[in-house]
């Protein structure tokens, strides 16, 4: 910072002196000595040879062999009684005058260390508080003079500071600050006096008045916020002058649209104009209220022609206008009797389809969500009826082709029998229906034809089948079996029992089964 620039420098200029005044003082005190034959400085010193001590300065022998008093021994004491020199300058230290253990100069040089941060932390302050607002080119165009001779103030008690002047520094800053201070509040009071002016003027509508006011303020302050935000609301004044102009025509020409438009415009350049908005609310509701029943109109006749969607539509619109109006309630209620019955309609279709299409799931579950809306509907009722009787014989149909062994048993193919017989009605509506049946009432005429089984054993073991009945001790005996599986059995005293499980197929002509038991126990 400049301040710590100028304090570096006074403290080198002090410094500086201080080394000149140590050096005349060495020379007032060394040189009569020389004169006066004091000491002489012994030139053949300095031929000896490195090893040797270094040349010294030599006091002459009567001088050496004096004794000093011990209260004569200080450093800077040069003679004593007849003006002897009291002992040998060689190797000695001259200190300057400031670093002398003095308690006057001490607390001298305290008092001026003190003064010196007082006249620091002053020329910082004032430069913090005041020079921006002195620099400021508003200042300068305000009053020149004025920045002139404070500034001039300034620069004088940064110099006097760098000279270690400190108390004139700290009077002639006092001057440039109560200067400065007048001059300040002076020209804000000239600015504020012209930016009221100009305000005045723009909430009059007076444009050029206003405009040459804003001008004259924004001239002291370029970079004043506000003044720069009026100027722009000055420099618009036109445009909304203009508008408002514009928004009177329309409204005497009954065109609402328009002057709601226009008075839109205007308070998006000017949000402060508290009668214009007033106005734009009354508009904006005669608006409201004409799109409202327009919507509502529109919106049954939607509802009429069964288009759904703009029914829908108008409907939401009307809502986004007003939300508890009685118009709403009635129109809601047509707009949500045609989405049902166009969903019923459209679930009946698509069930009828899928019933084509022998997709009898489909149309099911078709028909179930035509019923959750319309559950009296008779084409919905019978129409899930006879689908739930398709899908569930085509069900029992499929196990049982799955299963066709199962088919050997007798009580399970009277009951196949038995559901063919009570599928035959609605094997007209479904083709995969009728095929599976017909192709299980082959399978169950081909399981009802017995087939011939030989079974041969040792005569010693007991043959029987399981679920069936006794074949007894035989060597081999031919028995019937419809087709199917079956589990052989033998037993015999001291031996083991065997089972061996064999599958007869439909349609064969000789199965074959050996069965005896030939393990001991």
């Amino acid at each position: 910072m400049l301040i710590d620039k100028i304090d570096q420098a006074s403290q080198k200029s002090k410094q500086s002196r201080l080394k000149a005044a140590a050096v005349l003082l060495c020379a007032a005190v060394l040189i009569p000595l020389f004169l006066l034959d004091v000491f002489t400085v012994d030139l053949s010193r300095f031929k000896e040879t490195p090893s040797q001590e270094p040349s010294k300065l030599t006091a002459p022998a009567n001088a050496l062999n004096e004794q000093a008093s011990p209260a004569e021994s200080p450093e800077l004491s040069g003679t004593i009684d007849g003006n002897m020199p009291s002992q040998s300058l060689s190797n000695e230290t001259i200190s300057e005058p400031s670093q002398v253990p003095n308690a006057a100069g001490q607390t001298k040089k305290e008092e001026d260390d003190k003064l010196r941060e007082r006249v620091k932390e002053a020329l910082a302050e004032f430069d913090k508080t005041y020079l921006p607002s002195v620099k400021a080119l508003g200042f300068d165009a305000w009053n020149p003079e004025a920045k002139k001779e404070i500034l001039a103030k300034r620069d004088k008690a940064a110099s006097q500071f760098a000279q270690a002047e400190y108390n004139a520094a700290l009077s002639e800053l006092k001057k440039s600050e109560d200067r400065a201070k007048r001059e300040i509040e002076a020209y804000a009071a000239a600015f504020e006096k012209e930016f009221k002016s100009a305000q005045a003027f723009y909430m009059a509508d007076d444009y050029e008045a206003a405009k040459w006011r804003i001008d004259a303020a924004l001239k002291l302050q370029p970079e004043n916020a506000g003044a720069m935000q009026l100027k722009s609301k000055i420099d618009g004044l036109p445009a909304v002058l203009k508008l408002i102009e514009a928004a009177t025509i329309a409204r005497v020409e009954n065109n609402l649209a328009a002057e709601a438009r226009r008075l839109e415009e205007l308070i998006k350049l000017d949000p402060n104009r508290a009668e214009h908005k007033s106005r734009l609310v009354q508009v904006k509701e005669s608006l409201r209220e004409e799109a409202f029943a327009k919507h509502i109109q529109n919106g049954l006749e939607h509802v009429k022609n069964q288009n759904l969607k703009k029914a829908r539509e108008q409907l939401s619109a009307a809502k986004k206008l007003y939300k508890t109006r009685r118009e709403l309630d009635y129109f809601s209620d047509q707009v949500v009797r045609l989405g049902r019955d166009l969903k019923v309609e459209k679930f009946i279709t698509d069930a009828r389809a899928a019933a084509r299409s022998d997709d009898w799931v489909k149309a099911e579950a078709r028909y179930a969500e035509a019923g959750k809306l319309v559950p009296d509907k008779q084409e919905v009722v019978q129409g899930r009826k006879l689908a739930r009787q398709i899908i569930d014989a085509t069900n029992e149909v499929t196990n049982h082709l799955s299963s066709p062994t199962r088919l050997s048993s007798l009580n399970v193919a009277k009951l196949v029998e038995g559901l063919l017989n009570s599928t035959r009605d609605i094997q007209a509506f479904s083709t995969s229906l009728a095929a599976k049946a017909k192709q299980l009432s082959n399978l169950l005429d081909e399981y009802s034809q017995p087939i011939p089984v030989r079974v041969i054993s040792d005569g010693e073991t007991f043959v029987s089948v399981r679920g069936v009945g006794k074949v007894g001790k035989v060597r081999q005996k031919e028995i019937k079996l419809r087709p199917g599986k079956y589990v052989f059995e033998g037993e015999r005293a001291g031996y083991k029992n065997k089972s061996v499980e064999i599958t007869i197929e439909p349609s064969s002509f000789l199965s074959k089964v050996q069965v005896y038991c030939d393990e001991p126990i």
